[in-house]
């Protein structure tokens, strides 16, 4: 937990790890603060470490950081702070379907 201020935010842990892909804040209807962090570098990180500590090939790391990120990171509920994740390379696919 993030305290600031009065401001009470969930980070992910282990925060050395994932502070750097904080990318903003955002509030819901209710008024509850929560982190924003960029889907695509935690993909990224995790990909680098599967490659790092395995003899996968970059495309399998690829993919396991993916499943992993899924499965532990963003199906995680953590109550009302869970923090938000925003992939700007999925919003540019769909900018290039949509034209």
């Amino acid at each position: 937990m993030l305290k600031r201020k009065g401001l009470k935010v969930l980070r992910l842990e282990p925060s050395d790890l994932f502070d750097k892909h904080i990318i903003g804040l955002t509030q819901n209807f209710e008024g509850t603060t929560s982190l924003v962090y960029d889907e695509d570098s935690i993909i990224e990180m995790l990909a680098e470490d599967f490659e790092k500590n395995k003899e996968d090939s970059e495309q399998d790391s690829y993919i396991l950081a993916v499943e992993y990120f899924e499965f532990n990171i963003r199906g995680a509920y953590l109550g009302k702070q869970t923090p938000i994740f925003v992939s700007k390379n999925h919003f540019i696919e769909l900018r290039k379907e949509i034209k």
